[in-house]
């Protein structure tokens, strides 16, 4: 396939992409922007037109799915030599590696992997023989705690060096006897796949260094939900040819010539602006003193916000940068032309809060002293919701004077911390986060009259307010999209986390609420500072109405950075929202709006499909489509892979290759039935540990 046939369809910035020069480069896309589109034809360019080998490139995408969708695609564009390219998951690519350098870290090469259900079967095991209360520390919970330490490469000797609590040092424990386990059994969970890579290319320079060789050129899709481990991977394989190509989510930054309010009340554009520098900032409740620079970070995009407010202030940033605004009590909202998408927003918003508990982060929240604290605070009735914040060593409290069940709270003045306690949170519950500052001036009114959400530029409206440089309200008369011509920058403030651009007070930089970490975006530009930067916001996938609700939605996840999307596909058939008093209700207009299609519009009942969110909710569905005689068929349910008998005979297979598989062999020692019990095997657990 010549490059004029390659290139064809491409938009000119996705062609762009597709064929920069060797180097760093990080694509800022959106959903539905193309992504797989772009990287399928990148591998095609690189191999068609730079004549770099099919077997020099490393393709990683999150799902096996979609790598199989990369590896078709790319087969289309240059044969099937495509289909024994390295095109996987990260866990794949390391698995890989891993069977054929097992021996330089002291494992079989055909030691075993443990899926989720045997790494935790195992550290139940682990729990059994500590003797740690079941209640108090269930096997998952432990699991997952110490998942999240293998996912910030921290080995069991850091972590219980690093452990600060009395369920932290048994956590620690757990973590150590683990590990011992798994390395007696040679076998690995999924994260020691990514440890025991990076592992392998600390320790083992040679190993590195075939990889560099072999992997001439990295390219990563979905970059900004990697963690820690991966981005290491990434770093370390790139960092001597410096090939590697990113997709992920933009960062939120103030255009160049931003005026920022220093600490002795002059200004300084923010470009001028240095690590060390003070600032003014918000101490909480209009309170303003002097803050001190932590970090700069520059970048560049092409298309931005402007916000202009009723004093005649002005601010410039981009469509994901976080600013402090909202509609307060006693103002009300204007009519917009797409009023419907914010009804459609709180809808959503609504919705979830029924299925999670709503955790909230205050920042600014608690002042004592000279300093400023950040709080949480979470409350619930049910009893599993205290134990099971217990058993992360929290302090969880009776709920205050005249409301039954408890409540958890705490301030932290480092709200890397308060982030790290809501990811504690997070692997052991649903939970709704939503981040609120309480940075205007109280005027004698109530607290909550003082407190905004943190608010992408994106979805700034007028009529809402801005907090300015007095701690006072200002209200936003116009929001219009401009084009950028320059660098951006990001400022990041210790402990206050804010500062005055143009007399406004905005936020810095989104702290992570997930096991992903969306700062490797940040230490990537960091690590390639030459990196060319693109930018993909046309979506190919849906209507514009879509996009704009998706926009509104997202703008009330503070846990998530959003993108402001635009596609060629105006218009779009309306979204209704319908409140359910419960399930039953719920299901029942599913079945009303299925008839209605089927009856009034003539829609077959083989295009309809009916999205949830967890398998427990089909049941309900799945009832009223029967009592109405909907016919139906259920897509995924249990995978094939997690099927006991399939289960089962793996076992037996791992443990005929891996004879120390411990995990493999207690799954079947007893399957089928052929009478060993407990008894028999814990004398033959002794007999082996002797």
């Amino acid at each position: 396939m010549s490059a004029a046939e390659l290139l064809e369809g491409l938009n000119p910035v996705q062609r762009d992409a597709v064929t920069a020069p060797d180097g760093p480069v990080l694509v800022v896309a959106g959903a539905g922007s193309g992504k797989t589109r772009l990287l399928t034809h990148r591998v095609a360019y690189l191999i068609g037109e730079r004549h770099v080998s099919p077997f020099e490139i490393l393709a990683i995408t999150f799902t096996n799915k979609a790598a199989g969708e990369m590896k078709e695609r790319v087969a289309t564009l240059i044969g099937p030599v495509a289909r024994k390219m390295w095109v996987s998951t990260f866990h794949s690519a390391c698995a890989r590696i891993l069977r054929r350098e097992a021996g330089l870290l002291g494992y079989r090469s055909s030691f075993s992997i443990y899926d989720e259900a045997d790494a935790v079967r195992l550290t139940d095991y682990v729990r059994r023989d500590l003797n740690l209360d079941p209640k108090r520390f269930p096997p998952r919970r432990l699991h997952h705690s110490i998942s999240a330490l293998k996912n910030e490469l921290i080995e069991p000797e850091e972590a219980k060096a690093k452990a600060m609590t009395p369920p932290d040092l048994r956590i620690a424990e757990v973590y150590a006897e683990y590990q011992r386990r798994l390395a007696e059994a040679s076998a690995a969970d999924f994260d020691d796949l990514l440890l025991l890579v990076v592992r392998l290319f600390r320790e083992h320079p040679d190993a590195l260094e075939r990889w560099r060789h072999r992997f001439r050129h990295v390219l990563v899709d979905e970059f900004q939900d990697t963690n820690v481990a991966q981005w290491e991977i990434v770093r370390l394989l790139s960092r001597e040819h410096r090939n590697v190509m990113v997709v992920g989510d933009a960062d939120q930054c103030l255009v160049a010539g931003s005026k920022i309010t220093m600490a002795n009340g002059s200004f300084r554009v923010i470009e001028d602006v240095r690590v060390g520098d003070q600032v003014l900032s918000n101490y909480g409740s209009g309170d303003m003193r002097a803050a001190t620079v932590k970090r700069v970070h520059p970048a560049r995009r092409d298309e931005g916000v402007r916000i202009t407010t009723r004093a005649g202030r002005e601010i410039v940033s981009t469509d994901e940068h976080m600013h402090f605004a909202g509609f307060v009590v006693g103002q009300t909202p204007p009519t917009f032309a797409d009023d419907e998408l914010d009804d459609a927003a709180q809808a959503f918003s609504t919705a979830d809060r029924v299925h999670r508990r709503a955790l909230t982060v205050v920042l600014c929240g608690d002042r004592r002293g000279a300093r400023t604290l950040h709080r949480i605070a979470l409350f619930g009735s049910d009893e599993e919701g205290r134990r099971t914040l217990e058993a992360l060593g929290l302090s969880v409290r009776p709920a205050r004077r005249g409301s039954a069940g408890w409540r958890f709270e705490t301030a932290n003045v480092d709200m890397g911390k308060i982030a790290a306690t809501v990811e504690r949170i997070q692997s052991v519950m649903e939970v709704s986060v939503r981040c609120v500052a309480r940075l205007a001036a109280n005027h004698g009114e109530t607290a909550t009259t003082n407190t905004l959400p943190f608010m992408p530029a994106a979805s700034v409206r007028p009529g809402m307010v801005m907090i300015d440089e007095h701690g006072d309200f200002d209200v936003v008369e116009r929001v219009e999209r401009v084009a950028l011509d320059g660098p951006v920058f990001d400022l990041d403030i210790e402990d206050t986390h804010n500062f005055v651009a143009n007399g406004i007070v905005t936020h810095n930089s989104v702290y992570k609420f997930r096991g992903a970490d969306h700062r490797n975006l940040m230490r990537f530009e960091e690590e390639f500072p030459e990196s060319s930067i693109i930018v993909l916001d046309q979506n190919y996938r849906s209507t514009q109405t879509i996009l704009d609700a998706a926009n509104a939605v997202i703008a009330n996840n503070a846990a998530r950075r959003p993108k402001h999307l635009w596609t060629e596909q105006a218009g779009g058939e309306l979204i209704t929202r319908y409140h359910a008093e419960d399930e039953h209700d719920e299901a029942q207009f599913v079945v009303h709006e299925i008839d209605r299609l089927i009856d009034v519009e003539q829609i077959r009942y083989s295009d309809v499909a009916v999205f949830y969110r967890t398998n427990a909710q089909s049941r309900v569905i799945e009832e009223a489509f029967v009592r109405s005689g909907v016919p139906y068929r259920i897509v995924g349910g249990t995978k094939f892979y997690d099927r006991r008998e399939i289960k089962d005979a793996l076992a037996y297979l791992r443990a005929l290759a891996n004879p120390d598989d411990e995990v493999g062999w207690k799954r079947i020692v007893n399957v089928p039935k052929r009478g060993v019990g407990d008894t028999s095997v814990r004398k033959v657990e002794a007999y082996a540990e002797g």
